[in-house]
């Protein structure tokens, strides 16, 4: 079976991750994975041409080895695709005006803002990556989500706003994306129940060790959520 999993940097995580899982000998032979990620801000803009039945991804750093989604090899009973970025709600949660606003149901002082339109936000956030998925849908793709980690709670942008705003934007971002999948009957892949802690953050020893990173995971989380992947893909893409 073949997968190529496609996102911004997040995905980066489970490279390293499979990296991890293959050189200790747990991962089946029989899946081959290939896993392509870029930076977060090139997915917000137009980061590819549709082609009608396939999109070419633009010449901004994402060719490498992956220059059109879906795959043109479709041998071996088709290729699965998994997008991440999708539940990336950083670009949202951490934005200044959160300092100022706040979700109903946590406003205090804040002016209240509706989950609809923090609803909107996502789809204006995520607009590309949802037309990436029609794309995918359109051909007939087989094609899933992979959820990104929570936010850390050492998360710098959360020193200059309430940790409970910011945990509520990330937790209506993240429900809208998921109905907006679920209408599209695409499943995810989601982030283990076991890597966060109870108010919603992910816990500090998933978190990036490298130096000044508060916004990415790491290998150890990277291969926690590839462990569950040949399972999910039996359960959502074997042949009936």
């Amino acid at each position: 079976m073949k997968v190529v999993l496609f996102g911004d940097s997040h995905v980066v995580v489970l490279a390293e991750g499979l990296a991890r899982l293959q050189t200790e000998g747990r991962w089946p032979q029989s899946l081959d994975v290939g896993i392509h990620g870029t930076s977060g801000l090139l997915l917000r803009g137009e980061f590819f041409a549709d082609r009608g039945d396939h999109a070419e991804l633009l010449p901004l750093g994402l060719q490498r080895g992956l220059p059109r989604l879906p795959l043109a090899d479709q041998s071996e009973g088709g290729v699965i695709h998994g997008l991440g970025a999708l539940y990336h709600s950083a670009e949202v949660w951490r934005h200044p005006q959160w300092q100022r606003f706040a979700p109903i149901g946590c406003a205090r002082e804040e002016w209240p803002v509706s989950d609809a339109s923090i609803g909107r936000m996502m789809q204006q956030d995520q607009k590309w990556m949802f037309a990436l998925l029609d794309i995918l849908i359109r051909t007939g793709a087989k094609i899933f989500a992979i959820e990104t980690p929570r936010p850390f709670r050492h998360h710098r942008a959360l020193s200059q706003m309430r940790t409970d705003v910011a945990l509520t934007v990330d937790r209506i971002y993240r429900a809208a994306v998921r109905e907006e999948l679920l209408r599209r009957s695409v499943p995810t892949l989601e982030v283990p129940a076991e890597c966060v802690d109870a108010d919603g953050f992910m816990l500090d020893s998933y978190a990036s060790s490298r130096e000044a990173d508060n916004h990415h995971a790491n290998e150890q989380f990277g291969g926690l959520m590839l462990e569950r992947l040949p399972d999910f893909l039996t359960a959502h893409f074997s042949p009936d």
